[in-house]
């Protein structure tokens, strides 16, 4: 154990050109984190659907 709370998984999707691990690799590795993951990076509200493994999500465009 890390003594960590929760884990980040970042860059989910493509974002202006950077690469990404996409919704499959952040599946697999959000079951494999053995603690709350949030999946940050590219994340829109049509493309969060495909993350419901993760416990949640966050962005800075997110919501706008």
């Amino acid at each position: 154990a890390i003594g960590a709370d929760a884990a980040l998984i970042s860059p989910v999707f493509a974002k202006a050109g950077r690469t990404c691990l996409g919704a499959t690799r952040t599946a697999i590795l959000a079951r494999r984190a053995g603690m709350p993951v949030l999946a940050l990076g590219g994340v829109t509200a049509k493309t969060a659907r495909a993350l419901r493994v993760v416990a949640g999500i966050a962005g800075i465009g997110f919501a706008l």
